[in-house]
């Protein structure tokens, strides 16, 4: 037994103050007193007069006193909410896989129907549903009627995305207690690693039906990226495809919207097709690669990307610039070196008003120089340090605010003894510096659904709800264009090989029995007994046989 609103200790406290409440009543009679009238036409104004409420010392009726006592206790714990508790305290949630596979033939509303029927013949209080879609939406909580699980799922359908439901699974584990255990019911398609199931508490039960899926011939672009184009062209980019399943099918490739009649590079090994693509115009637009045919999900059968805009950054160097670093600028297939116009100055003095690379007169050490709250210095930053300056001194990077960007070299640096200008990254350092400056950086070499990369911009999706990572890696939760207030956008595709090729899940087990009885609510019954005692009372009274 337990109460729902009230503590033991009011509920306790409350009864017996009815019992003290309505013995006092019980105890009060009718006192009488005399009264003359002058005429019968007033009597019985004078006996209502009259009338008045007094103590006796004798207890009279207690079986009428246990009645009435009995009628208001239960009227008392009704509304204190008392109930029985039946079975354990265990939560049953219903997951329902919302991910791009889910849209093979009638699998998913299959599965809608069935999870509905489940949560028929759950208990109420304990029961809650969950559509785990690009982002996961609850469509039913615990203590709800179905009519709102109908309401809330009326018009879902499969996302291009990958599947949340590991991510939900292990939010669900965090809340899970041993004193609360919880019950998860999955419903769909998605792939589990069994060594992260071996992470889930022993109290956290996952559970799936029997699996009635019917797998078919299955094709679907699953790696789609491009790289620096191998003939050394700064301006152009090799484009890279990957093809997984069981019937592989060809390729079409678009760029701005136009056909590439271009023939790839192709290689087929073990169920996988790769593609390469050389020397594609690296001018910012849309990629679209398409396959011919259908094989029921078209998730995987297209995939887009934005290429990079890879123009060359002007460098001004100055004739003074020592030759190691004149070299590298003169050896940089990005750079072209001119004399006017730059879009940044190498030696000297860092330039007012303009982005400069310039040399310091200090033993070691470098300063950059950026506005505040610039959102690229902490990616450059990251690179500076995975390029060997550990050989620069005790203190080799520091920092100050600026209006424009810029960055000083210490000179004793670029000493040969320190061996630094003679190591490979050296060469990094200048490129990556240059580019930093100009505000030139290098887009994602690919971007998938799900998958995190290396952008922290604010980005708006098809319906133009704005996706803020908050100074974290971007991560897009399903396929399609991401588009930027400022910079390009980008498309993500959803390049998930496990989803493609229907792989089957570590979690795949027989479903079992999940449901437990609802507790029994008594408020309900005891409102109905106090009534029907109320009703037999006045009866009673009636018939004279109670005072």
């Amino acid at each position: 037994m337990s109460l729902s609103f009230f503590s033991l200790g009011a509920t306790l406290a409350g009864v017996a103050a009815l019992a003290g409440g309505l013995y006092w009543l019980q105890r009060l009679r009718v006192r009488h007193r005399e009264v003359p009238v002058v005429t019968a036409l007033f009597w019985r104004e004078a006996v209502e007069e009259t009338r008045a409420r007094e103590l006796r010392l004798r207890f009279r009726h207690p079986l009428a006193y246990l009645f009435i006592l009995a009628i208001c206790a239960a009227l008392w714990l009704a509304a204190a909410g008392l109930r029985a508790d039946a079975g354990t305290d265990r939560q049953l949630v219903l997951l329902l896989d919302g991910s791009a596979g889910m849209a093979r033939g009638t699998r998913f509303d299959t599965e809608l129907g069935r999870m509905r029927d489940m949560l028929d013949g759950l208990p109420v209080s304990k029961r809650a549903a969950i559509f785990c879609g690009a982002t996961p939406r609850t469509i039913l909580l615990p203590g709800e009627e179905l009519a709102w699980f109908d309401r809330r799922s009326a018009g879902l359908a499969p996302e291009a995305a990958p599947s949340s439901i590991e991510d939900q699974l292990f939010a669900l584990a965090k809340t899970s207690t041993a004193a609360r255990p919880t019950t998860v019911v999955i419903f769909g398609d998605a792939h589990l690693d069994e060594a992260a199931l071996d992470l889930l508490p022993e109290h956290f039960e996952l559970v799936t039906p029997n699996d009635t899926r019917e797998l078919g011939t299955e094709c679907g672009i699953t790696a789609f990226g491009v790289t620096p184009a191998a003939s050394g062209d700064w301006t152009l980019v090799d484009a890279f495809i990957e093809l997984s399943g069981s019937a592989l099918r060809d390729v079409e490739l678009e760029l701005a919207g136009e056909a590439l009649a271009q023939a790839p590079e192709v290689d087929d090994a073990n169920g996988r097709r790769s593609l390469v693509y050389r020397d594609l115009a690296a001018n910012g637009e849309l990629l679209v690669a398409r396959l011919r045919g259908s094989d029921g999900l078209p998730a995987d059968d297209t995939a887009s990307f934005v290429m990079p805009l890879r123009r060359r950054v002007r460098v001004q160097a100055d004739p003074a610039l020592p030759s190691v670093i004149a070299r590298v600028l003169a050896a940089d297939p990005g750079v072209e070196l001119v004399t006017e116009r730059p879009d940044v100055s190498f030696g000297g003095t860092a330039a007012e008003g303009s982005p400069a690379f310039a040399l310091s007169g200090d033993r070691a050490g470098i300063v950059v120089r950026a506005p505040a709250g610039d959102a690229s210095l902490t990616g450059f930053v990251s690179n500076l340090q995975s390029l060997g300056f550990g050989a620069l001194g005790d203190a080799p990077i520091t920092f100050e605010v600026a209006a424009t960007r810029s960055l000083s070299l210490a000179r004793g640096a670029l000493d040969e003894e320190q061996g630094w200008t003679q190591s490979r990254s050296f060469p990094l350092f200048v490129s990556a510096s240059t580019r930093w400056l100009s505000g030139s950086t290098d887009a994602p070499r690919w971007v998938a659904a799900g998958r995190a990369i290396e952008d922290a911009t604010a980005r708006t999706d098809a319906l133009g709800r704005t996706l803020d990572p908050l100074g974290a890696a971007f991560t897009p939760p399903a396929a399609g264009v991401y588009a930027a207030a400022a910079g390009p956008a980008l498309a993500a595709a959803l390049l998930d090989h496990d989803m493609t090729i229907n792989a089957e899940s570590a979690y795949r087990v027989d479903a079992r029995t999940v449901v437990e009885r609802d507790p029994l609510d008594f408020a309900h019954w005891l409102a109905l007994l106090a009534f029907v005692a109320l009703l037999v009372e006045w009866a009673l009274v009636r018939r004279g046989r109670m005072p």
